[in-house]
């Protein structure tokens, strides 16, 4: 019996400046039971709205975009099924453009997230270290990433106002971070 294995390191840098830039932040805002600097605009996005959750679509100028995923009840999504759905959003058959009224937390996260395994033809296991950064005018994102390779209707207003997952994909829909917020 053989077997091979391969390791990867990488390390990627992102900043995008967002389509339509958000209002100033209204500090100490309440979200879920914590606080946070609220930041609102009101254009149109794409979102779609699923059996457990809401997903919206951030643009980006440079044609990327944040994908946000705000489940129905703060525990009703694990972060698994966050995952699932955000590394592939463009699985998602029904998004939907409509014009909404968005308040979104400006916020800092450093995450870690390993022991992702993907079922391909082969065993993946992905550590990653990453901090994002998001205000009223971009967002911006640095990761390093350590890989080990083994043989129904959207609402009209939607506001992040609870933990939330979120996703940042460029242009061709490959997904580069993903996160969770859940206030300062």
């Amino acid at each position: 019996v053989s077997s091979a294995q391969e390791i990867f390191v990488n390390t990627m840098y992102f900043k995008g400046d967002w389509e339509s830039t958000f209002n100033s932040a209204k500090p100490d805002q309440k979200f879920w039971d914590k606080k946070a600097d609220l930041m609102t605009q009101t254009s149109n996005f794409e979102q779609v709205k699923t059996e457990r959750s809401q997903v919206i679509k951030m643009p980006f100028k440079d044609g990327s975009s944040m994908i946000a995923f705000l489940p129905d009840s703060d525990l009703s999504v694990t972060i698994k099924e966050a995952n699932q759905l955000l590394k592939n959003p463009n699985s998602i058959r029904f998004w939907q453009s409509s014009k909404v009224k968005l308040t979104f937390p400006k916020f800092e996260t450093e995450s870690t997230a390993d022991g992702i395994w993907v079922k391909l033809w082969i065993d993946v296991d992905v550590i990653q270290k990453s901090k994002v950064t998001v205000d009223e005018t971009w967002a911006k994102a640095a990761a390093a990433s350590w890989v080990n390779m083994r043989s129904v209707s959207v609402d009209p207003e939607l506001k992040f106002d609870k933990p939330f997952y979120y996703a940042i994909q460029d242009k061709t829909g490959n997904v580069h971070f993903i996160g969770r917020y859940e206030g300062k």
